[in-house]
C-alpha cells in the first residue's frame, strides 16, 4: 500500500511545465501587435505611483497605480485620476515580470484588460501581454502604437 501510495505521489505530485497563461487559445500562436492592441481594454504609458500588495480575490496579487502620461487606448481623462491594474508577482502565477517589485516613479508602458471575477470588476495585466518599462518596449511595438494613434487622429 506504501508503495502505491508513492508512486500516485510520484505522478500526480511531480512538478510539470504549465502553460496555461502562454496559450489560452490553444493555437500555440503569438498573437500579434494589432492582436493583442484589440484584445486589451487600456493601453497607456505610465509613471508608477504605488505599489499595494493584496490577497484580493483569494491570489497573491499587487495592485499597481500609474499616472497616465500618454494613452494609447481606453478609459476617458486618464490623466484626471489614477488607473490601478491588478498583476502577480511574475513567478509561475501569470503575473507581469518585475512589476510587482518596480521602483515608485518608473515608467511602463501598459497593456491590460477588464476582467470580471465573482462580480468584481477590475483591469488585469499578466505576463503574456506587452507590459513592460518602456526602456525595454521594443520598437515594433511603439512604431504600432504610433501608427494606430495616427490613423485615429485622422
Amino acid at each position: 500500500m506504501k508503495t502505491l501510495l508513492l508512486c500516485f505521489l510520484f505522478v500526480f505530485a511531480s512538478p510539470t511545465p504549465a502553460t496555461a497563461c502562454l496559450d489560452i487559445s490553444g493555437d500555440n500562436k503569438t498573437p500579434t501587435e494589432k492582436e493583442r492592441f484589440d484584445n486589451s481594454t487600456v493601453i497607456f504609458i505610465g509613471v508608477l505611483q504605488n505599489v499595494r500588495h493584496t490577497g484580493n480575490l483569494g491570489l497573491p496579487l499587487a495592485e499597481i497605480t500609474f499616472k497616465v502620461t500618454h494613452l494609447y487606448k481606453g478609459q476617458d481623462n486618464p490623466k484626471e485620476k489614477p488607473v490601478k491594474i491588478l498583476t502577480g508577482y511574475g513567478v509561475g502565477d501569470c503575473g507581469v515580470d518585475g512589476l510587482a517589485q518596480a521602483q515608485i516613479g518608473s515608467i511602463w508602458l501598459v497593456y491590460a484588460r477588464k476582467v470580471v471575477l465573482s462580480r468584481t470588476e477590475f483591469l488585469a495585466s499578466g505576463r503574456d501581454d506587452l507590459t513592460s518599462p518602456l526602456k525595454d518596449a521594443t520598437e515594433k511595438t511603439l512604431q504600432f502604437l504610433n501608427s494606430v494613434i495616427f490613423k485615429e487622429k485622422l
